[in-house]
C-alpha cells in the first residue's frame, strides 16, 4: 500500500537548511519505510540527479533514525507503455549515505563561495537548482 503524496521534508546539514517533497512510500510489516519517486519519463542524462534526490531524502530520514526498507524510482511512461511496474532501485547503503553527506557540504561550500559551472541551455535552465542565484541568468535577463 502506497502512503502519503508529496509529504514535504526539511532537515539541516551544516548550517543550512535544506528542504523537499518525497513522493510518496511504502511501510512494511517492520515499520521500515521504502522511498518512491514519480517520474514522468526517465532520461538517462538526469538518471544521476535523480539517484541523489532520493539518496538525499534517505540520508535525512535516516538521520532522524527512521528505518529505511530501500528506495525506488518509478518511471511512470514505461509503467504505462509495458503495463508493470518500470522502477529503479536506489542503494541506501551507508557507504552511499555517506557520500551524499559529503557531496552536499560540499556543494553548499561551493555555493556560498558562487563557484559552481553554468550549463546554460533552455532544458538545463528550467530545472536548475541554482537558477536563482545564477550569474549566467542574470545576465541573460538584464
Amino acid at each position: 500500500q502506497i502512503n502519503e503524496n508529496e509529504i514535504p521534508i526539511r532537515f539541516n546539514i551544516g548550517s543550512v537548511e535544506i528542504t523537499g517533497i518525497i513522493d510518496s512510500y511504502t511501510e512494511n510489516m517492520a515499520q521500515e519505510i521504502t522511498l518512491i519517486d514519480w517520474k514522468t519519463s526517465i532520461h538517462d542524462s538526469l538518471l544521476p540527479r535523480y539517484k541523489k534526490q532520493m539518496l538525499l531524502y534517505a540520508y535525512a530520514l535516516d538521520r532522524q533514525k527512521i528505518k529505511l526498507a530501500g528506495a525506488s524510482l518509478i518511471d511512470v511512461k514505461q509503467t504505462a507503455q509495458f503495463g508493470s511496474i518500470a522502477s529503479i532501485p536506489i542503494d541506501l547503503s551507508e557507504e552511499h549515505l555517506n557520500y551524499i553527506e559529503r557531496q552536499v557540504k560540499n556543494e553548499i561550500q561551493r555555493l556560498k563561495s558562487l563557484e559552481f559551472d553554468a550549463y546554460p541551455s533552455q532544458e538545463t535552465c528550467t530545472s536548475c537548482d541554482v537558477k536563482d542565484i545564477c550569474q549566467y541568468r542574470w545576465e541573460r535577463d538584464t
